[in-house]
């Protein structure tokens, strides 16, 4: 996923109905803020947020992440680690590739 799509991604979900609510499309002054333009979660000051990344070997993996706002990106723990696993391990199959 290209950089410019971690942001587009949520403007073309609302506008096809599928995510409620009006995002951007672009990162605010290069920030990802919460409500903005990306999508808020039901945690204080943390938001949805595309990501792409490449896996050594592997190509590129995207992902779905969940962070807290702590300066310009959502990439502050957003919810205890425990509560983390416990949501890990009831929808993680074991299988990475699939």
């Amino acid at each position: 996923m290209m950089h410019y799509q971690v942001t587009s991604t949520k403007q073309h979900l609302t506008l096809a109905e599928l995510l409620d609510g009006n995002y951007s499309g672009t990162l605010s002054g290069g920030a990802a803020i919460a409500g903005v333009n990306m999508p808020p979660s039901e945690y204080d000051n943390s938001g949805w947020q595309f990501e792409s990344a490449d896996v050594y070997q592997a190509g590129t993996a995207n992902y779905l992440m969940l962070g807290k706002q702590l300066n310009q990106y959502l990439d502050s723990g957003a919810i205890a680690p425990k509560d983390a696993f416990s949501i890990d391990k009831k929808f993680d199959d074991g299988a990475p590739d699939r």
